[in-house]
């Protein structure tokens, strides 16, 4: 029991409050608005900020539709078509329901994605399995690859660029921490083929 409220404790201490100043996320909540507003998943689809030492530069989804960026990813971005390019590709994940297909075919995992999205509308459970729900994860590349296409598709359908996609990722993957329990690339590898189809893409 002692070691579980350890555990407990750990996990809730990997999110911190977003120290993103409210007007520069409010600008990346406009931006993200516009280019989710017509997807299937809408309704659904809510995002979040959170600081997090411990997994640095990141972004995931969340199976339900919660999807959560750190300020570290923010921070390392070079301008908001990079931090958009990395939000639409998390939309791909939800709008593809692959979290929740991979999590299906995984007993253990389910459970927790049960238990986190019982409570849709509190965010605060949701995060406190966010730990075990990466440390499962790891996206197949069929799976990443559409969901690079569905970025890439969504981007330039507002009059964006997929080489903001490639060069957030060569910056993530410059800037990668080993000693990060998890990482972005860790989740959604295959780095350089994806870099090189995000610049094929913008041709």
């Amino acid at each position: 029991e002692r070691r579980m409220q350890h555990r407990e404790k750990e996990n809730s201490n990997w999110f911190g409050i977003s120290k993103i100043d409210e007007e520069k996320q409010t600008s990346i909540r406009s931006s993200f608005d516009m280019i989710s507003s017509d997807l299937s998943m809408t309704p659904h689809i809510i995002l979040e900020f959170r600081s997090s030492e411990f997994i640095g530069p990141n972004a995931f989804a969340i199976p339900g539709g919660i999807i959560i960026i750190t300020d570290e990813m923010i921070e390392l971005s070079q301008s908001w078509e990079e931090v958009l390019a990395i939000l639409a590709h998390e939309l791909g994940h939800v709008e593809q329901r692959h979290s929740m297909r991979m999590l299906v075919q995984n007993s253990f995992a389910t459970l927790v994605a049960t238990a986190v999205t019982a409570d849709a509308a509190s965010l605060s459970a949701a995060v406190a399995g966010v730990p075990v729900l990466l440390i499962q994860k790891k996206y197949s590349r069929n799976f990443e690859t559409m969901a690079d296409q569905f970025a890439f598709d969504l981007l330039r359908h507002h009059g964006l660029s997929p080489e903001a996609f490639a060069d957030i990722m060569e910056r993530i993957e410059a800037n990668q921490d080993t000693r990060k329990p998890i990482s972005f690339l860790s989740t959604h590898p295959l780095t350089a083929e994806r870099i090189k189809r995000a610049r094929d893409k913008n041709r």
